[in-house]
Formats: structure tokens, sequence, C-alpha cells
């Protein structure tokens, strides 16, 4: 909690608010920070969408009209919006989207999804519920990865009013404020933005291409159903067969459908003998943290996105199926039965809602059973098989009588290699926009200015952290807050010998929870840990071996040191610490590794360790990481001890949980701590050429 003066009310607050929630320290921290901003009006239009006119529906064909489920973070899908008459277009066609427009939602619980328009689509009205941002004077990609970021996203969640269903006015938005990025810097995020839109597109391009496969196989490319909407059936055909009396069942295009899957060349047999359904019912435990999966989370291309992760207990009560790797999930519900999809490795062990079926099959791949579902001929046989009145669904015993082809398998190799290959390059798409958004987000944090060289390799330096947290999910973790007690048995104490109540903080148990999940080790099983010396102070003199305390060093470098140590009294072959040494403080700033780029002709203090790996499958750089971050600096916090200067004890230090994960990601965040690192010493090289051509022109003119 903290104290507000009424200065701090009435500044930037035209609308006079006084409520907690609006003056929360990181809202106020960060509208402190941004230097040289702008009003957003200044550079950008912001206008509103239209909802439809008094009395008026949707269409079968006509104009696209862009709804606030089309704007999912991401690039804004019009093909599967309903459409509107050209009468009704011409009621509101001043509310048009048009290329490079950004879209935001304003209404609702998916307030602040941001999407960008890539399509030069002339005609597409926009929903009442969404507001276009016109860009004037900012790049309108760079403009799109600014509201992706947290702190485009901070203003919209401090700006938005209503609890049951919060709105954002557009006059609050054309307030809010944007930082005047670099030309430079905004062309950066410009070609970051285009990849990922033409990743996506070529995504999309692989899709429709297993599709045309799957369809041509089938020999429903350019073929049509009977359209007569008429067909006499005699009772024994109909009602005593079926048990339906409703016409639409009997309609002539699904007995079309139907027949053409009996004749393939392939084969066929019914749901219930090529699919398998799973149908277990688990009930989520109270106080574990899930994926939950439901309707709206299922894309165009049956990818999953923006789920919910919630403790048990807070999960809805149709939170009730488990999904694993490969498995296919269906929508039963009928106005959406095109929300299906593949189950990826990241959402092995998830729980999805009783509102799809969870299918595999032994003798159709997952991908081609994907796209096998979202087919036309499929679609449509599910559809025949849906009943009810006001929500229709499809049952279990109705799905397992739906005839399926049994696709061949060199073409289900096809199908699979073009989809995987789409899920590929969907992710790479996902990955680059992430990129834009960080890269905006760290801009802002150094200034906003274009990044020296410096700010960069922090920014690789970052991305590395970043990356292993999003590996271990720690990105998303976070503590319980507020809530610093826990009770612990008699038994844990002694276990511990430890009576001060910081070392049983929630938070802790919380990190290790999160830790089990994963491959992990104890540091003192995979590094030689060495202790250097305690000289004193009578030992220095003015020039030899550099002796380097804690307070020389930081996470990037080992700084310069006045202190130095007799070579003929201090062994510098023993003490010194070698190419791929870590250095890893114990006493007063503890906690803190550095990874020596090369053998180091210094002393270091005995406040410091070295450690030296002795396990193949972890990277220096790696280990330097995982030192670095919170899965460490939280162990330290826990165990560390002392009230002035803090210390952390060789047998703890021994003891660190560090989690192993697989090479390719050790890898990964190694490259980017090795560019960081390169990009600092360029910096450095740079600065010190700036040095010397200043001293060489002042000494030119001392001269002249």
């Amino acid at each position: 909690m903290s104290e507000i003066k009424y200065s701090e009310i009435i500044k930037k607050n035209p609308d006079l608010r006084m409520d907690s929630e609006y003056f929360k320290k990181e809202y106020i921290k960060f509208f402190d920070s941004i230097v040289n901003n702008l009003v957003l009006d200044t550079v950008v239009d912001v206008k509103g969408g239209k909802r439809l006119p008094l009395g008026e529906d949707f269409s079968q064909t006509g104009t696209p009209y862009i709804r606030a489920e089309d704007v999912k973070n991401t690039f804004v899908d019009y093909r599967n919006s309903p459409k509107i008459s050209y009468r009704v277009y011409q009621q509101i066609k001043q509310y048009q989207t048009k290329m490079d427009d950004v879209l935001l939602t304003i209404v609702g619980n998916s307030i602040g999804d941001t999407g960008f328009v890539s399509f030069n689509l002339n005609i597409c009205n926009l929903t009442e519920n969404c507001v276009r941002l016109v860009s004037k004077k900012i790049n309108p990609k760079c403009l799109f990865a600014y509201f992706l970021s947290k702190y485009g996203q901070m203003q919209i969640e401090r700006e938005k009013v209503g609890t049951a269903q919060p709105k954002l006015a557009i006059e609050r938005i054309r307030r809010f404020r944007i930082p005047n990025f670099s030309p430079d810097f905004q062309s950066q995020i410009e070609q970051i933005v285009k990849s990922a839109h033409a990743k996506l597109s070529e995504s999309k391009s692989l899709y429709a291409e297993a599709e045309d496969i799957l369809l041509l196989e089938l020999g429903l490319k350019n073929w049509h159903p009977r359209n007569t909407n008429i067909n006499v059936k005699k009772l024994k055909e109909s009602f005593l067969q079926t048990g339906r009396l409703d016409s639409e069942y009997y309609l002539p295009r699904y007995e079309d459908y139907a027949h053409l899957i009996e004749h393939y060349r392939g084969g066929y047999g019914q749901f219930s003998n090529v699919c398998m359904i799973n149908e277990a019912n688990y009930v989520p435990a109270a106080n574990e943290k899930y994926t939950y999966i439901e309707l709206g989370n299922i894309g165009s291309y049956g990818n999953i996105t923006d789920c919910t992760v919630a403790y048990g207990k807070d999960l809805p009560s149709r939170a009730r199926r488990v999904v694993h790797t490969n498995n296919v999930i269906l929508s039963s519900v009928g106005g959406s039965l095109q929300s299906c999809a593949l189950i990826s490795s990241e959402y092995d062990n998830a729980i999805c809602s009783t509102g799809f079926f969870v299918v595999r099959s032994n003798a159709i791949n997952s991908e081609t059973l994907l796209t096998l579902f979202k087919s036309e001929v499929m679609q449509n046989l599910l559809k025949q098989s849906c009943s009810g009145t006001i929500l229709t669904a499809i049952n279990h015993t109705e799905l397992q009588k739906i005839v399926v082809p049994k696709i061949r398998k060199e073409v289900q190799d096809k199908i699979a290699e073009n989809i995987q290959k789409s899920i590929a390059l969907r992710n790479k798409s996902k990955s680059l926009l992430e990129n834009a958004k960080v890269q905006v987000e760290n801009v802002i944090q150094t200034g906003g200015g274009y990044k020296t060289l410096l700010e960069q390799s922090l920014y690789y330096f970052r991305l590395a952290e970043w990356l292993l947290l999003q590996e271990l999910f720690l990105d998303y973790w976070q503590s319980r807050g507020s809530v610093s007690c826990s009770i612990k048995s008699f038994s844990a104490v002694q276990s511990t010998g430890r009576l001060d109540s910081e070392y049983y903080q929630p938070k802790y148990d919380e990190l290790f929870e999160y830790l089990a999940k994963y491959k992990c080790t104890k540091l003192g099983d995979i590094v030689a840990i060495k202790k250097s010396i305690e000289p004193g102070s009578d030992s220095y003199i003015e020039e030899g071996i550099p002796f380097i305390r804690v307070s020389d060093v930081n996470k990037f470098e080992i700084g310069k040191t006045d202190l130095h140590l007799s070579p003929k009294e201090f062994n510098i072959e023993v003490l010194r610490p070698h190419k791929d040494t870590i250095i890893f403080s114990k006493d007063g700033s503890i906690g803190i590794a550095y990874k020596c780029e090369k053998n180091l002709d210094i002393i270091t203090s005995g406040a410091l360790l070295h450690l030296d790996i002795r396990n193949e499958n972890i990277l220096p750089d790696y280990l330097t990481i995982v030192l670095n971050s919170i899965v460490t600096q939280l162990q330290a916090e826990r165990d560390s001890n002392g009230a002035i200067i803090q210390h952390w004890k060789l047998d703890d230090i021994k003891k660190i949980i560090v989690p192993v994960l697989p090479m390719q990601i050790q890898s990964l965040i190694a490259e980017k701590v090795q560019k960081s690192f390169a990009l600092r010493k360029q910096s450095k090289r740079l600065l010190e050429q700036a040095k010397r051509m200043v001293e060489e022109e002042i000494e030119k003119k001392e001269n002249r």
C-alpha cells in the first residue's frame, strides 16, 4: 500500500479518478519512466466500429464483419467472420477496416486483444466492440508490437472501467502515452512483424495444401452435393431406422457425402471402428495448477491459443477431460464443429472442456484426423448428427455411427508432413511476434531510443534468461504474493535446523513444486567447487596479480581493481580461474555468477567460489544463466543468513537445485549469451575508439 498526494491525483488524470486500482505502483513507475513520450492521438487516429442496425442480422454471403473474437493478439483473419448483406453494408460502410490498421478490443473479458490487419480487402466492416488505430506518424507494425507489449497492455488495464462487463472508452485510448521510438527502431520492428506475417501465410498455405491432398484423395475436389431440399423417405427408411423425424437430417446432400465415403478406394468404417474416444472424467486437484482448453481457445487451423492456467478449485465444472500429445479434440457443439485441434507436446496433460470429444486412432495419424474433421465432408456429417432445439450438439452414440474413410498411408504421410510444417511455421510466426514485443519492452526500459550495442548486449542476455524461464514455465509462475504464512510440522523444522520464518515462506515450496516437473540435479553433483583465499590487507601491493573481490564482479564482467598481490607470495597457477570456470559469490552480494571466457591472471577473494563443470550434459553458459536466474536467487534468499552481511554456506550451495533442460534448449540459451557478450565487447571497443579520437583531436589542437 502506498500513499498518494492530491497533487498526484490531479496530475495527468483528467477524469479525477481516486480508486486505488488506478494508482498502482507499477502504473505510476511506468508513466514516470517513459521519456520523450507522445499522446497517442497525435500520432494515431482512433476510430470506432459499428454494431449492426436494429433488426438486421448476418447473411450467407456479402461483406465480412470483423468481431472481437477475430482479434486475438495476432494477424486478423476475416475468413471465419460472419457476413453482412450489401444493403446492411451501405448503412455502416464508413466503419471499414483498412490494410495496416491495428485493432483493439474494448469490451468484455477480452479487452486489450490486439490484431493487425494484413489483408488488402477493400470492404470489411468492424464491430462496435473494437477500435481501429490508424497510424499517422508511427509505423503501424511498431504500433501493433507496442500494444502487444506489457506497457501497452498496462495502459489498457489501467483505463478500463467496470467489473461484470468492463469497457474501455475511445477518449481514454486517445489519451494513452506512447514512447517516441526512433525511425531505425521502428524499421527494425517492421521487419520482424513482416517476417512473422510471411511465416503465418506460408503456414496457412501448407495447411490448405494438406486439405487439397485429402479432398483429391476422396474425390471431393470441385465436387458438390445435391442442393435440393426435398427427399422422400419411407417409414422403414427413416424413423424406424434412425429414430429421427426432423427433415434436416434427411437432406440429400448428407446422403451424397456418406455415399462418397462408402465408395472410397481405401475403404471406410464407422467412427467406432476407426477411432477411440476418451470419455473418462478427471477431477482436478483443488490446489494444483492446470492448463485449461475451452472452445474459445481453438484457432481456425487447429491451433490452440490463450489458454487459462488456474488452480483446480478455480476451474469450471466442465473441465473434466485430460488430453495427451497427438490427441485430436473435436467440438460436440453444433455451432462450433470447426473447433477441433491437434494436441501438441506443449499441452500434454492439459484439461479440456467436456464440450470436446478427445479422439485418437490407430488407423489414421493425428494430422490427418485433424484435417479430416475440419473437411467439408466430415463437417456435414457431423452437422447431420447434431440434435437439440436451442443449442444443438452431437452425442457420443451419434458420433460413433458416422462413416469415416480409411485414408491410405502414403496420403496420410503427405498430409502429416504439411500439417507439421504448418505448425512449425505458425510457431515461428508466434515467436517472431514475441520477439518484436520483447524488443519494444526492452527499448522502453532502456530509455526510449534506439539501442546502443551495450543495450543490445543486455537484450540478448535477458532473452537468454527469458528462454530459460519460458522453458521452465516460470515466466508464468508467480509466488503467492502477500501470503507469507506456511504451517510446517515439527519434524520438517527438525530436518532443517532452521527456526526463522523467512525460510519457510510458501514461495520457496512453490518454486520446488515447479522444478519437480523437470529433470533436476544438485549443483554439488555437477561441479567441482574450489575456495579461494583471504590474504588480509597487509598483503596488498600497488602492482602485481590483481585481487578481485565480490564488489568487482557482476554477471557480465570482472571490473578493474586497485588491489594486487605478490606473485612470489601467492601461486597464481593454483589460484587463478580458467576458461569456463564460473565465479560465484557466497558472501555479501550472494548468488552472482560470471563465466570466464578465458584463463585469467587474477586471484579472487574467499567470498568468491570457483565452479568447474564436470558433467558433459551441462553447458557452462547455460549453468551461468540458471545461477543468475530466479531459480537460484530464490534458493539464495531462502538459505542465506546474516544480519548486515549475507552469507551462503558451502553445504547449502552444494544443494542448489539445478534444472537440466534438453541440450538443444541449453544450446539456444548459450547462443544468446555468447551473442550478448560479443556485442558487449564490440561496444567497449567502439567506446575506446571514440575516446582515442577525442584525445587525438585535442592533442592536434594543442600542437598547432
